[in-house]
């Protein structure tokens, strides 16, 4: 191991061509190495990210592209280098036009071409990673800023979005998901339909108890009008596909991707977990309901929220306080409303700096 240096990971399985790169290019690069792609796949879910990853294209076991399609799916933001002989350049090709490969490079090549390649993939790396970081934090920011403005347009229905988001992504982190932010926007946003109800029948919706026809008409419209405020807003494309997926359990979205219908069933978990939980019932009931719906829900999830209040219920105490008395760091273990009824914010609400000044107003 080389502290500083771009780690990358070469897969050959010719011993005299993985000892000449060691040989060339280790002063510049962390390199590790395989002779398979079975051993080289380990490597990446043990040793951590790789800046670059370089294959041939004729190693045994599976053919360099299909390796490096493999790799990409562990790792999206890894650069991927094709190594490949003049006889099997358009065979390669097709793996580049595919976008998987980053670079294809034609053999022999000189150890200045190699470490140029490798050097522009590591740049390509970084690239994506801060873009990807920027994308999130942008996202994070301007999802937390609608969340506190609907919250107190819409404390019924935005309320049960912030809830739902803390318990999805306790879930998602819980099984180890990548991109979890995606299923905390996916969170916020299924509520965000409630802003075109007058405020007796949003609390009709939010209860679904007792709807008249037309507002249930209304309701079911919900997804559609959710997609359409989200169109035109960019990089939310995985956010809608997480939202589609939700109606129907995902038995209709096979196209989709696996990660997409998993995130989908962890926020299905968390939003029919808060309904049953606005309904009155315990804990532990909801847990055993969810489980009697069979087929309707992963029991991965389901353990891993089981798993999730083992954990946090020895950290609570409940208590009285009075308004002026709450503070940072509280959560609302009740309701509140004022004597005269008007509703402030729901139960499950953390209480941040936005939240007392509310309360105070």
């Amino acid at each position: 191991m080389k502290e500083g240096l771009p780690k990358v990971l070469c897969v050959d399985d010719e011993l005299a061509v993985l000892d000449a790169l060691r040989r060339q290019l280790s002063c510049d690069f962390d390199f590790r190495f395989a002779t398979d792609p079975e051993e080289a796949l380990e490597k990446i879910d043990t040793a951590g990210s790789f800046s670059v990853i370089l294959s041939d294209l004729r190693i045994k076991g599976m053919d360099g592209a299909a390796f490096l399609v493999e790799a990409k799916k562990r790792d999206p933001s890894v650069s991927t280098i094709l190594l490949t002989r003049k006889g099997g350049y358009a065979e390669a090709m097709n793996a580049v036009n595919g976008g998987h490969i980053f670079r294809l490079l034609v053999k022999p090549c000189s150890p200045d071409m190699l470490r140029d390649a490798i050097r522009e993939g590591v740049r390509h790396r970084e690239l994506v990673e801060s873009e990807r970081i920027l994308l999130q934090k942008t996202l994070a920011g301007a999802v937390k800023a609608l969340t506190e403005g609907l919250a107190t347009a819409s404390p019924l229905f935005f309320g049960r979005a912030r809830r739902v988001k803390r318990l999805a992504k306790g879930i998602a982190n819980r099984m180890r998901e990548p991109c979890v932010w995606r299923i905390e926007t996916a969170a916020v946003f299924s509520q965000l339909a409630a802003i075109t109800l007058p405020g007796k029948e949003a609390e009709d919706v939010y209860r679904r108890k007792g709807l008249r026809p037309e507002l249930q008409e209304v309701a079911n419209r919900f997804p559609v009008i959710i997609d359409h405020l989200l169109a035109n807003v960019p990089r939310l494309e995985d956010v809608r596909e997480i939202l589609g997926c939700l109606g129907d359990h995902g038995n209709r979205h096979t196209s989709v991707r696996a990660e997409i219908r998993r995130a989908a069933a962890i926020l299905r978990v968390a939003l029919d977990y808060d309904y049953l939980e606005a309904e009155g019932h315990e804990r532990d009931l909801i847990l055993t309901i969810l489980r009697g719906r069979d087929g309707q829900y992963d029991p991965v999830i389901l353990e891993a929220l089981k798993s999730l209040f083992a954990k946090t219920m020895s950290r609570c105490l409940v208590q009285e306080a009075s308004v002026r008395k709450v503070d940072l760091g509280m959560r609302l273990a009740e309701d509140l409303r004022q004597e005269r009824g008007f509703f402030v914010a729901p139960r499950g609400t953390d209480v941040d700096a936005h939240s007392i000044q509310v309360l105070h107003n």
